[in-house]
C-alpha cells in the first residue's frame, strides 16, 4: 500500500469537504491508477469510518463522496431552520 498516496488524496479531499471543489478531487481519486483496493479502503477508513479490508476499490470510492453528501444536506437543513425562525 502507498501511504504517501493515500495521506495525498485525504489532506486533498478533507480541505475540499462541504466545497465545490470535491467532486474534481474525487474524480481525480477516482481516475488515479496507482489507487488500488487497498488504498481506496485505507482513505475510505480514515476519511469516513473503518470498513472490512475486503472492501472492492469502487465502492469505497463511491462512499468517499457520502460524508461530502451529508454535510451539504446538513447545511441545507440548518439553513432551512433558520428561515423559518
Amino acid at each position: 500500500m502507498n501511504s504517501q498516496l493515500v495521506s495525498h488524496y485525504l489532506e486533498k479531499l478533507e480541505a475540499a469537504l462541504g466545497k465545490d471543489e470535491f467532486p474534481a478531487v474525487h474524480a481525480e481519486l477516482c481516475a488515479d491508477t496507482r489507487i488500488g483496493q487497498a488504498e481506496a479502503v485505507e482513505i475510505l477508513s480514515r476519511f469516513l469510518a473503518p470498513v472490512a479490508k475486503s472492501t472492492p476499490r469502487t465502492k469505497a470510492l463511491r462512499r468517499i463522496v457520502y460524508r461530502h453528501e451529508k454535510l451539504l444536506e446538513s447545511r441545507a437543513a440548518s439553513a432551512s431552520i433558520a428561515a423559518r425562525r
